[in-house]
Formats: structure tokens, sequence, C-alpha cells
């Protein structure tokens, strides 16, 4: 009967020369914060033992190439699970110097942990989420503080039974998340140590949640149809009703942290001993801004001279509506995060944001092309204009049709509009001409300066913006044909101006059938 431990004789201490490495249980460690994980952890190096349900992520079960332990075990059985930490355990034949907990989210999975542990480790260190302050009595309360950031303290449950039966409810996840680090505290004994990283939204490679690769596509998607959408403000938040806040949700400020952070912080625990039992800390980037600057980081981080967003030095052009479509962040609240405690007693300091957004910028660009299936799905993700865009700007059709050669093209404008288009530009020069030498003009026609340039006058800024604005705008009208036509050859495949609408996948599987070209679905042996 073969064992249910893959690659076991990676972790017997006589199979290393020096005999010195230490051990590691890794809970999870399929994808992103586990892979990163795991891979720093091989560069200490380490021994390392992964247990969770052996599914693929990203074309691979193995993304360590068996240089790791492996062990599959279901936590959803947890006396099955309970029993494989116990058998590993047993046959290390030492302590785990560190435990890397990355799917444990509620009390009974820590508990079913402990049990099959039984105090063979040195720390355990556990993916919690900033979401725990979302079940506290500073939420609770409508954040009616004077704080000016959330550090750790915060995370404590309101007295009333009817207010934490409320933000359960709300937010359930983080709520199994904040029991999950009590039943940690209460879990441990004389000899171990515990520390539960409160995480926001985690960014990276191999992020298999795509939302900040969905992002990147609709910067790149280049067309005035297709602007990221936010928050028009101000807007109303159920929530807060007519509670008076010094801080507001309508434009709150974004916590990230890099998933390569996560790791090279959960290394660093390795052979260190806490000076707490048990301990919780913030990790996050330092810089913390609203949802509409985040995207100006991001579209700069990917060469935006070349997004069709903006231009180097302009501003980024954003949609913003009522009720925009989202993706980032997964928690909101008035206020930061604090993270005094990570840097004072744990001298980290995490990336900066603009280098994190610019390493997966650069990972995204690649991975279209390594990654298709996973690119492709990030871009579905978007609104339909958006989503169409971003699949031919990614070259994400090329790869799905790899015996066709794409070629991409602006649909050609009228030529009456663009004359049209012409002719506003001429009106924005006479309007701005009037409007800084009109006395001159007026005096050398010896006409009278008529009342409109001599109130327009009055404030020659505003004026100024209000023809730029408005002739800017009609000019983009006149240019925005809102055509999508494929072309196979000299047939004619879709046409959005004969349709009224842009295809789903359905739509251009049967339009290229006709043409004789068929999608062929990719399967894993």
């Amino acid at each position: 009967m073969s064992s249910p431990l893959e690659n076991e004789d990676v972790l017997k201490a006589d199979a290393v020369s020096t005999g010195s490495k230490p051990a590691v249980l890794v809970l999870g460690g399929s994808t992103f914060m586990g892979r990163e994980t795991v891979q720093t952890l091989l560069e200490l190096p380490a021994r390392v033992c992964v247990v969770n349900r052996g599914r693929s992520y990203w074309g691979t079960r193995d993304p360590s190439n068996g240089r790791v332990a492996r062990l599959t075990a279901d936590r959803r059985d947890k006396r099955h699970f309970s029993e494989r930490l116990d058998m590993v355990t047993t046959r290390l034949e030492e302590k785990w110097a560190l435990i890397a907990d990355f799917s444990a989210y509620d009390g009974a999975d820590i508990r079913c942990a402990l049990e099959g542990l039984r105090g063979r480790f040195d720390t355990y260190a556990y993916i919690s989420s900033d979401s725990v302050y979302e079940v506290s009595s500073a939420a609770g309360s409508g954040w009616m503080l004077q704080a000016r950031a959330v550090d750790e303290s915060f995370a404590q449950r309101p007295a009333e039974d009817t207010v934490r039966k409320k933000l359960r409810k709300a937010d359930s996840y983080g709520d199994g998340k904040l029991e999950a680090e009590e039943a940690l505290a209460e879990g441990l004994d004389s000899s171990t140590r515990a520390v539960a990283l409160r995480l926001p939204d985690v960014i990276g490679p191999f992020d298999d949640t795509l939302r900040l690769w969905a992002y990147w596509h609709w910067l790149r998607a280049g067309a005035d149809s297709c602007r990221p959408q936010v928050r028009k403000l101000p807007a109303k938040r159920a929530r807060l009703e007519a509670q008076a806040t010094t801080e507001s949700f309508d434009d709150p400020p974004l916590a990230f942290v890099f998933s390569r952070d996560v790791a090279r912080f959960l290394a660093g625990l390795v052979g260190k001993r806490l000076q707490k039992p048990f301990d919780a800390v913030n990790v996050g980037s330092d810089l913390q801004v609203p949802l509409r600057d985040f995207l100006e980081l991001l579209s700069k981080a990917s060469n935006p001279g070349q997004t069709g967003q903006a231009d180097a030095t302009g501003p980024l052009l954003l949609e913003e509506v009522d009720r925009p479509r989202s993706f980032l962040p997964s928690v909101e609240r008035p206020l930061p995060l604090d993270f005094r405690h990570l840097k004072q007693a744990y001298g980290f300091d995490s990336t900066a944001l603009p280098d994190v957004l610019k390493t997966c910028a650069d990972w995204f660009a690649g991975a279209c092309k390594e990654f298709p299936e996973e690119a492709a799905e990030a871009a579905m993700k978007l609104p339909a204009a958006a989503r169409t865009a971003a699949l031919a700007r990614a070259e994400l059709l090329e790869r799905a049709l790899t015996d066709l050669e794409v070629r991409g093209m602006p649909y050609p404008v009228p030529t009456y509009k663009q004359y049209a288009s012409n002719a506003v530009f001429a009106v924005q020069i006479s309007l701005w001409a009037m409007l800084f030498l009109g006395d001159a003009i007026f005096e050398a026609l010896k006409v009278p300066k008529p009342e409109i340039v001599t109130s327009a006058q009055g404030n020659k800024m505003m004026s100024f913006m209000g023809v730029w604005l408005v002739g800017n705008m009609v000019s983009a009208q006149l240019l925005n044909t809102g055509a999508f036509e494929i072309q196979h050859g000299d047939q004619l495949v879709w046409s959005s101006l004969e349709m009224q609408r842009l295809p789903n996948m359905a739509d251009l599987v049967q339009a290229f059938a006709k043409t004789g070209v068929e999608f062929l679905q990719k399967t894993e042996v």
C-alpha cells in the first residue's frame, strides 16, 4: 500500500547534509500566498511539508516540482485532517519550527489542527484578515471614533449580543476569522507561540481571484466606452444612515499587502521566539489611497503611455457611476490600517505599493501568454465593451485561434465626421481667441463687443475650461463609431453595427463555425 505522504524523504534530517534545516508545515500552499511562501521557505533553506486537498492551480498541483513533502487532506473532514497532521508530525520525529496556516476559516478548523499537532511546534502563524475589524465594537458603533487608523487593539467584539449577531450576519467571513484567532489563543500550551497576520486585500502573481488582473485588463482596453468605473461622489451608504462622522465611506482608503511580503514575513518567523504567547499584527503596504488613486498608480505601473486611457502626463480617465462594477476592495471602512506594530515589534518593512504594482503589471503582461485561460477569465469579469476590447488588446483571441493571424485596426470614421471634428476644433480656437484677444479683434473690425464676450472675459479660466470640455466632448462623440467588427478573410463574422450589441463567447463560436473555424476545448490529461 502506497504512503499518503509524497516525497517523505525531504523531511528526513539525515537526508540533509548539514542536518540543520528547520522543518515547516504549510496548511494550504497550492496557490498564491501559499505558493510564494513555499518557494521562500525553500530558499532559506527549510524542509517543507504541505497539507492540502491536492487541487491543481495554474496548470500544476505541485509548483515546487517535488522539492516538498505533500499530504492530501480535506479540512472539512475534521477527524481525518487531525489524524493526518498527527501522522506526519509523528514521522517527522521532531517539532515543527513553524506552522503556516493558510486554510483555516473558523475556530473548528483551528481546533482540529491543534488536536493533531498536540503542541509539537514552536510557532503557529495563522493567516487571518482585516475583516476581523468588521465584527468589532468599532464597526458596531459605525466607526464613530477619534482614532485616525485601525490598530490591532480594535478587534474586540461588542458587549451587546444583538450587535454581535448583526455584525456576524453582515460579515460571516470576518466573524469566522476572529473566532479562529480566539481558538488559537486559547489552544496554546506554555511552550508554543502563535501570531495572527491580519491581511488586507492581497495582490501579487498567481492570484487566483483575478481581481487586480481584471483591473489591469480594464485600464488597457483603450476606448472611451471602456473606462474603469468608480463610485460617483458623493454617494450614500446605508450603514451610515443619518450618523455624523468625520470620515466617509464615499472614497475610503484601500489597504493592500504584497503576497511576497507575506511569504517574507513568515520566513522571518522561522527560528524566532515571539515575546508574547499570542500576538496579532496588521501586515501591508504603508500607502493607502482611494480606488481612483490606486487605479492611477496601476495605470502608471502598466506604462500609461501605451494604455489609451491617458497620455504620459494627463490624468487617468474614469467613469463615475452610482453603482460601479468593482472588484476591490473586499472591505470598506473610513479609516486606514495602522502598521506601526509591524515595524516596531517585528522590524518589518513592506514593499512600496508602486513597486508592488509594477511587479504585478509586468507579471500580468507575461502571464497573458503563459496562462491564456486565466488571462481570459480575468477579462471576462469586465463589462461587455471593456471585456471584448481587453481580450483583443491582450491578444487572447489570437491565443485561442493559434492557426489564425489576428490583426486589429480602428474602424474608419466617416469623412464628414472627420471634417465636423476639425470644424469643432476651429470653433474652439476662435472662441479662445475672442476670450483673450476680444477687445483688439472687435476694435479692429470696428464693431461693438457682444455682451456675452464681456461676460465670459469676466471669468476667463472658467470660460476657457468650458469651451475645452464641451468642444472635446462633441469631438469625441463625432469620432466614436461604436463599431466592433470581425472578419475572417473576406467574410464578415460579426458586426456590432448590424447586431446593435457586442458579441459574447457563444456568439463568436457560432459565427466562426459558419466560416469553417472551430474552437477546440482544451483538456488536461
